[in-house]
């Protein structure tokens, strides 16, 4: 049987595509060695860069190497040619920085904020966790969002417009909710008093 030409091309596609599968899972075993070895250490930075990068090195190398797979021996038909793109290279690039940046900082917020919050006899600050650790991975992921759409020449102004006429009627539509919140934000930061103190407030 003639492997020779556009066969053997497929032959060597998959052998790379499961090489990549290997080595992904090489390196999920380096990451769990590595998370072994970050549970034995006293800081927990180490820990909080472990997670941050494991899971996305994993999913980058299958990706990566089965990218090259396909277009090194040009097994694409000439309905995804689009994937030649580099653009499409560059998004994969931005969607990657910005899972490992978004893991890394609520990682770390979630951590030393709990721990920082559990100090406090009051909710509210693990209320302001949970807020800062949902607020942070939007702010990153939107941004990532943006990043893409500009490098495909995507005009962002309008959405951006957009975003800022919803978010101006959102909080028009919940200015007592929004007092209210940042209202227990100071109190929470100040403590100007604690449980069991007595608070008047006008005749009540």
């Amino acid at each position: 049987m003639d492997i020779s030409g556009p066969g053997m091309n497929y032959i060597l596609a998959a052998l790379t595509i499961l090489l990549a599968i290997s080595l992904a899972f090489l390196a999920r075993m380096a990451v769990r060695w590595l998370e072994a070895k970050a549970g034995e250490t006293d800081t927990q930075w180490d820990d909080i860069l472990v997670a941050a990068i494991g899971t996305p090195v994993q999913v980058g190398i299958i990706i990566i190497m089965s990218y090259f797979a396909v277009t090194w021996f040009d097994i694409l038909p000439q309905s995804l040619q689009w994937v030649h793109d580099p653009r499409y290279a560059t998004a994969f690039w931005i969607v990657i920085s910005a899972w490992v940046v978004s893991t890394f900082l609520h990682s770390i917020i979630h951590i030393y904020g709990r721990a920082i919050a559990e100090k406090s006899a009051s909710d509210m600050d693990d209320r302001l966790v949970d807020l800062l650790e949902l607020v942070i991975r939007y702010v990153i992921w939107f941004a990532a969002v943006l990043a893409i759409l500009k490098v495909f020449e995507i005009e962002i102004t309008p959405l951006l417009a957009g975003a800022g006429v919803a978010g101006i009627a959102v909080a028009l539509a919940a200015q007592d909710l929004i007092s209210n919140f940042f209202g227990g934000a100071i109190i929470s930061v100040d403590k100007p008093f604690k449980v069991g103190d007595r608070v008047k407030i006008e005749n009540y």
